[in-house]
């Protein structure tokens, strides 16, 4: 308490002008208030205040942790422009010393000092020496030719006592206040001039600016709203009214921030502060004020149109999505939300009031199954209810030109040949898209000096083997986290929608042109979707891969999971149901929308054989999955629906088969501690059904040559 207490009496041999004070310090967890009226004697104050840190720093003496000071008298007795009190306090009870600032500024004695917590520093100067005779000269600082000379009206002030301190008779003050003594001295308002000479009475308060922009005091650390109104020569009432339903982030007097800017005048309210790190809203950095008309909460949207949430971060969950401002003032949010400002509401799926022509069945096939050892497919034996399918994956070189990988050239030749489902070539792919020899080339061929060469290429593949169209699998433009990949850039989308246009625009009408996305906000935040949509015969939208064993290590990857690595559906319905709001919202019909659903299951190894629910653990790092290969597939954390099935049929371990409702989705453990989620044939079909009433435009399957017999 003591370094706060002589801050504060170094603040006051600073200012030695018989001006109104209430001021604090802190100092570690101490903090400490001054209140001195305009009729305290500077010198008597800093005596006073000499006098409270040596009660303070007294070694005879036990300090308690709360020490208070104060001359003042009952209500109407002493005027608050005579009133004196310092507190400190060692627990750092803010609120407590506020209010008995408060109390001082009113006029009032603080009470309740009974205690071993609370002392008082007895005062033994005389009134005569403690304040001036008449109070401080007659003040005209400022003022223009017709104003008056005034005194400040104090809490519970009087006329008589006002009269006192202009030197003029009770008649005169009233005389140069209106004339009616009823009506002046029956409505005295705290902090405004009464007149003491004639001439027009002066008005304190803050005037706007010039543009039309309000005054503004910019809030600092242990702030409180009395102290800031006393100031301007408001009130709590006025400062309040100023701001709230317009100053951002004014949530009232308890909830005053450092740094938060706010009006003391009549005015449009400042633009907020700006904050590292936040990613939408006029927080942002380098956030300039908007024409009239645009709400500020309106600047930086979310890309996808995605919620803001009040701290300035993007998502499509109740935590970002739920409005919970105060007052209707920007800004705001209850304690314990995180609040919206912008591209608020309830999630769901919007833009899906009509149905598509033709509900269309995408499905996968992936040309270079022949070189496993076992659930080998040929492309010819796709039936249906498949319309389309997509040749998984032609190759595109360093010079953008399309081709086939000779290893797959039967498989090439008898899709060529084929009659009835929609031909479709698909470029990209995981690999592609990430390999280190190959992950430049969408991303360089899409770019201006480029696009026109690789589009017209395309254009010609397409065309020259009479294929139906074209589906480019890039994942994922924009994206600079993936290991090993080429990283992204700002301008990737941008340049994919303009590669998209032309490729659009040189294909015959009658062929397709589609493209794969991610139902991930991360990762499809990047594209232009909703631009590209209108382009686009079709979107295949990757609704699975939501959860697998890259989540471990990321405490964002799983909502309730803090280190990512808790056994959830990569089908899971929910998140399913989340990401079809998140592209209808950003404003994709759903006829566009082709939903994805699965033939494969993402396996993980439990870390508990007794534990398989959504909060159960799973072993290994994210780029290492100890779950047991499939013997065709071979790759740990993922299994053929084929393999899958072959399982449960030879029942060679134990296994358990579940449905969880919760998630929507089919879970296998066998060997104990092998963990699969999955879509059987029954809940494939059942999801099929439930996109269609949903107006969506098909539904896409990955991959068909993993669905064994």
């Amino acid at each position: 308490m003591v370094d706060a207490a002589l801050k504060l009496k170094h603040q006051v041999a600073q200012n030695p002008d018989n001006r109104l004070t209430a001021i604090f310090a802190k100092s570690g967890k101490a903090v400490v208030g001054l209140y001195a009226g305009t009729q305290v004697y500077r010198s008597t104050l800093a005596s006073l205040m000499r006098d409270f840190v040596h009660r303070i720093n007294d070694p005879e003496v036990d300090t308690p942790s709360r020490l208070t000071m104060q001359v003042c008298g009952p209500t109407g007795e002493r005027s608050a422009t005579a009133v004196f009190g310092a507190i400190a306090d060692a627990d750092g009870d803010i609120q407590g010393v506020h209010k008995a600032l408060s109390g001082w500024v009113d006029g009032e004695c603080v009470e309740g000092f009974d205690g071993s917590r609370n002392a008082q520093v007895p005062v033994a100067w005389p009134r005569s020496t403690l304040v001036t005779a008449a109070g401080p000269s007659l003040r005209r600082i400022m003022a223009a030719d017709d104003e008056c000379k005034y005194t400040v009206i104090e809490e519970n002030d009087r006329c008589p006592a006002i009269a006192k301190r202009c030197n003029v008779s009770l008649n005169k003050l009233v005389q140069f206040n209106g004339g009616d003594q009823t009506a002046f001295c029956n409505n005295l308002k705290p902090k405004t001039a009464a007149c003491c000479t004639t001439g027009k009475k002066p008005d304190f308060k803050p005037k706007p600016q010039e543009n039309g922009d309000c005054a503004v005091h910019e809030v600092k650390k242990d702030d409180g709203c009395w102290a800031i109104a006393d100031k301007y020569h408001l009130n709590q009432t006025e400062l309040h009214q100023l701001n709230v339903g317009k100053t951002w982030g004014w949530a009232g007097c308890g909830a005053l921030l450092a740094d938060q800017k706010i009006c003391i005048s009549e005015g449009r309210p400042p633009m907020p502060v700006q904050v590292q790190n936040v990613t939408c809203g006029p927080q942002v950095i380098g956030t300039q004020r908007p024409q009239e008309g645009i709400k500020i909460a309106d600047l930086n949207p979310c890309p996808l149109k995605v919620c803001c949430s009040g701290w300035g971060y993007c998502g499509l969950t109740d935590d970002f999505c739920t409005d919970t401002s105060i007052d209707n003032t920007p800004g705001t949010h209850e304690p314990n939300t995180n609040g919206c400002i912008s591209n608020c509401g309830k999630i769901e799926i919007i833009n899906n009031n009509t149905p598509p022509e033709n509900f269309i069945r995408v499905g996968y096939f992936e040309a270079w199954n022949g070189n496993r050892p076992c659930l080998n497919m040929d492309v010819t034996e796709v039936k249906d209810p498949i319309t389309h399918i997509h040749f998984a994956f032609g190759h595109i070189n360093e010079d953008f030109v399309p081709s086939t990988d000779p290893e797959v050239t039967e498989q090439w030749v008898k899709f060529l040949g084929m009659s009835g489902p929609k031909k479709i070539i698909s470029f990209g792919g995981w690999a592609f898209s990430n390999e280190p020899g190959t992950s430049h080339i969408m991303r360089q061929g899409v770019k201006p000096a480029n696009r026109q060469k690789f589009a017209d290429n395309i254009i010609k593949f397409v065309v020259d083997n009479k294929l139906d169209g074209v589906d480019f699998d890039w994942e994922y433009p924009g994206a600079d986290d993936i290991e090993g990949s080429d990283p992204g850039t700002k301008e990737d989308g941008i340049n994919y929608l303009k590669f998209l246009t032309i490729v659009r625009n040189g294909l015959p009408k009658e062929k397709s042109l589609a493209i794969a996305a991610p139902a991930s906000y991360w990762y499809l935040r990047h594209f232009p979707i909703d631009q590209m949509a209108k382009i686009l015969s079709y979107i295949v939208y990757m609704t699975y891969d939501l959860h697998g064993q890259w989540d471990a290590g990321s405490k964002w990857a799983s909502t309730g999971c803090a280190n990512g690595d808790c056994l959830r559906s990569h089908v899971n319905i929910t998140e399913t149901i989340n990401s079809l709001a998140m592209i209808t919202r950003a404003g994709v019909s759903s006829t566009k929308v082709i939903v994805g659903i699965t033939s494969y299951g993402r396996s993980f190894k439990m870390a508990d054989a007794n534990c398989w629910g959504p909060s159960c653990l799973y072993l290994g790092s994210r780029n290492n999955s100890p779950a047991q290969p499939g013997k065709c597939t071979d790759t740990g954390g993922y299994i053929a629906n084929g393999e899958i099935n072959e399982i449960i049929k030879r029942k060679a371990t134990p296994i358990k088969q579940i449905f969880d409702k919760e998630s929507d989705s089919d879970i296998l453990i066998y060997n104990n501690v092998e963990y699969v989620g999955y879509m059987s044939q029954e809940s494939k079909d059942r999801r099929v059904q439930k996109y269609k009433g949903l107006n969506f435009g098909g539904a896409t399957d990955w991959a068909v040559d993993l669905m064994g017999d």
